[in-house]
């Protein structure tokens, strides 16, 4: 027999259903304690029903693993040589509503130590991998304990200390050195200021800052949870191009409370960012599991028709809305066939 697992974040946010599917164990938040005592057990042929945050085939009750200490992990495989972005931080103490980081991996800052970093580089640049990208919710939350909180001091440290390795601020060669703030990971608007911005430029190779907006609505942006309001975001696009860098800017569409003023109101943020020099990165929401916004779309025919048309006067944005709204729609159609069986996760 084949014993089948999920594990995630659809799975961790919506276990009941994930089992529904035919999963025989569904493992929910994270699995770096959990999957290994799993494997253990079965191996040994022991009881594998006690395991905190693994659901199995007729569980009622679902609970989360406990939080890990990321330092105690590698980031990456170097035996069977899977390797990637490097995490620097898990959680995120915001809370915005469609966003599963917070509700999954707990709203507390847990950051990988400089010298646990430096470890894991070393041995990326030991198999010849000369980039250096973080995973982390804002690149700016570095070293910080609470929201609002920037440790520039921390931050240099860390940047010194990989550019030691890496030759960023003397090669511009895209694939040699260090990427903050820029893909795989973002910056929140608040946190941007010129001092961030120097030290980013100091030592770092990327010459692009994203930063999440998601919204041009004050109304929406107090809704979600954003935590920064509109302003927030057109002065870290104008202090980001004095820099000299690239603008990058994240903005969501189709929230389910979002009204056509609200999406109006983004489009004429989107204006005149663009006339700033900034470019757009268009998205749209996904009824995420997990998250207080599960199962909930905005199908509004009369807000479709208004984005379209004002999105191709813009001319080239990047992102891929069209095609994650189609997805978004079918998560949602996912949740109505299934709604009895969705889970809430016991703290």
């Amino acid at each position: 027999k084949i014993f089948l697992i999920a594990g995630g974040p659809h799975p961790s946010g919506d276990p009941a259903g994930t089992l529904q599917m035919g999963f025989d164990a569904v493992f929910i938040g994270e699995g770096e304690k959990s999957f290994p005592l799993f494997l253990k057990a079965m191996n040994k042929g022991e009881d594998i029903s006690g395991i905190r945050g693994v659901a199995f085939q007729g569980t009622t009750k679902f609970t989360k693993a406990e939080p890990v200490e990321i330092n105690d992990y590698p980031p990456f495989s170097e035996r069977w040589k899977l390797f990637g972005p490097i995490e620097i931080t898990r959680g995120c103490p915001f809370g915005c509503s469609f966003c599963e980081t917070p509700f999954l991996l707990n709203r507390e800052y847990r950051h990988r130590s400089i010298e646990n970093i430096i470890y894991f580089s070393n041995i990326m640049k030991k198999n010849n991998l000369l980039a250096f990208r973080a995973i982390t919710p804002n690149a700016l939350s570095y070293g910080s304990n609470k929201a609002g909180e920037i440790r520039l001091d921390l931050i240099e440290n860390l940047l010194k200390e990989l550019s030691k390795l890496y030759s960023s601020n003397l090669v511009e060669d895209a694939s040699i050195g260090i990427y903050f703030g820029s893909f795989p990971s973002e910056i929140r608007p608040e946190y941007i200021t010129e001092e961030a911005l120097w030290l980013i430029k100091k030592y770092c190779i990327n010459r692009t800052i994203i930063i999440g907006a998601q919204f041009g609505s004050t109304r929406m942006l107090n809704l979600y949870r954003r935590g920064h309001s509109v302003e927030d975001v057109k002065r870290a696009v104008k202090l980001i191009l004095k820099a000299g860098f690239k603008a990058e800017v994240d903005f969501l569409f189709f929230a389910p409370d979002e009204t056509l003023q609200d999406v109006k109101d983004t489009v004429a943020l989107i204006k005149e960012l663009k006339k700033m020099g900034a470019y757009i990165n268009t998205h749209s929401f996904l009824p995420l599991a997990g998250t207080p916004l599960y199962g909930k779309i905005n199908n509004d025919s009369e807000y479709l028709k208004y984005l379209q048309s004002e999105l191709e006067k813009l001319g080239y944005l990047y992102g891929n809305w069209k095609r994650q709204y189609k997805i978004s729609i079918r998560l949602a159609d996912y949740f109505k066939n299934n709604k009895s069986i969705t889970s809430l996760i016991q703290q």
